[in-house]
């Protein structure tokens, strides 16, 4: 009877000691901190609608990291690294004509931006057609734009320019 008690005692300490280790081998590193405050952030991110809609693609460019991405719409191909995404960039006066922002609203949490916007387009033959859409954007520690991800009716968009 005095063997089984220290066998249960026994299985129970290990059954303990296995719990803390699985505790600890799937104890994930947190990502590092980001001292920016919201304001901060929302002011980066407003910087670069500003820029976006002011057809100013370098000053866009400059706002985001080295090997920042942009993915505009969501689902379609990233343009990845500055030089692609001041390309990207430049394509836009080619199009357009005039780029107004409409709405802004802009809600912070931690190191990113949901931003829900309403865009004014004017294109090179004067069609005028708006365009509401959602993006994501994460700054990173040193305030430039990690990833950019914007969702919002590509189709609709595209056929709107072809008017």
């Amino acid at each position: 009877m005095r063997n089984l008690s220290f066998v249960k005692r026994m299985m129970a300490l290990a059954m303990a000691l296995a719990f803390l280790f699985a505790l600890n081998a799937t104890r994930v590193e947190a990502a590092q901190v980001n001292n920016l405050t919201p304001e901060q952030i929302e002011s980066i991110v407003t910087a670069m609608f500003n820029k976006f809609a002011a057809f100013d693609a370098q000053g866009t460019t400059d706002m985001f990291a080295p090997d920042g991405t942009i993915e505009d719409p969501v689902g379609s191909t990233p343009n990845q690294g500055t030089q692609a995404i001041l390309a990207y960039q430049q394509t836009f006066p080619t199009i357009l004509n005039e780029i107004r922002i409409q709405s802004f609203d802009v809600t912070v949490g931690g190191h990113e931006a949901a931003v829900k916007w309403r865009l004014r387009f004017k294109t090179k033959t004067g069609n005028v057609f708006f365009v509401d859409g959602i993006g994501i954007i994460n700054v990173n520690e040193n305030g430039k734009i990690q990833s950019d991800r914007e969702f919002f009716d590509q189709g609709y968009f595209l056929s709107q320019l072809l008017q």
